[in-house]
């Protein structure tokens, strides 16, 4: 029987098999999933297609009935802060996203990220009126922007769906990124991840807007073309998003997930 020792959150902890370190997931239960857009069936595919990228912690062993899944306990570094002005910081950040971009995910589900606001706000309402009247002018104004084919964009990429610090561990002997927590991966456009850290920098938005700061002169050597309108688009978007996952994991009492 493995020795576990909890670390004050209910969905993670380390584990201990055979001697050997273990992080241990448990996924959301059924219905706050459903409400929140999480499926522990895709999040276990497309953390499986990043492990093979080497992008992600291998996966030591999944519970027959899907109610943990053990991973390798890696023992890296925190992106600092001030990551996103430096050049390293960007350079790292463009190279995960361009190999993202290069790994098959036909069988993922296809995510639209307005629709997805759109049923995170109506879950809100139906549970705390007052608080969804806060983001309700803001719905309506997103509800018919789509960052997706509708813009030119396919949907044909990976997208892991909640990029940010926290979900980032540095590999220290190899310096490269490790992505955590695949709760909301799916099928999407070469924007969201990127708009998604931008979502929480938005000083470095304005600065990529005005062709400044280390970001716009990683994109220029890497010879990204980007469409500022559609990024900002995608950024208010994921922003929107972020506002109502928050308000709904508050209402729910889902504990956080970060590995203490």
């Amino acid at each position: 029987m493995p020795e576990s020792l909890q670390t004050g959150v209910t969905r993670i902890q380390y584990v201990t098999v055979d001697g050997r370190r273990r992080v241990r997931r448990h996924p959301l239960p059924s219905e706050q999933a459903r409400l929140l857009g999480s499926d522990a069936e895709t999040e276990l595919v497309a953390h499986r297609l990043a492990v093979q990228a080497g992008l992600s912690p291998a996966i030591i062993e999944v519970e027959p009935s899907g109610r943990w899944l053990d991973m390798e306990a890696v023992v890296g570094r925190a992106l600092p802060d001030g990551w996103l002005e430096t050049r390293t910081g960007c350079t790292q950040l463009l190279g995960v996203l361009a190999q993202l971009g290069t790994i098959g995910c036909e069988q993922l589900p296809t995510v639209c990220v307005s629709a997805r606001c759109r049923q995170l706000h109506v879950s809100l309402a139906e549970r705390d009126a007052p608080r969804a009247r806060r983001t309700e002018a803001r719905v309506r104004a997103l509800a018919a922007q789509s960052v997706g084919t509708a813009d030119g964009l396919v949907a044909d990429r990976l997208v892991h769906g909640d990029l940010h610090a926290q979900n980032v561990l540095v590999r220290p002997e190899t310096g490269r990124w490790c992505l955590l927590d695949w709760e909301y991966a799916h099928r999407g456009h070469a924007l969201e991840d990127l708009a998604g850290v931008l979502a929480d920098y938005p000083d470095q938005l304005t600065a990529l807007e005005q062709g400044q700061g280390e970001l716009a002169v990683a994109l220029r050597e890497a010879d990204w073309s980007i469409s500022m309108n559609q990024l900002r688009t995608a950024v208010a978007l994921r922003s929107l998003l972020n506002e109502l996952w928050t308000d709904l994991y508050t209402l729910l009492q889902i504990p956080s997930t970060t590995l203490e």
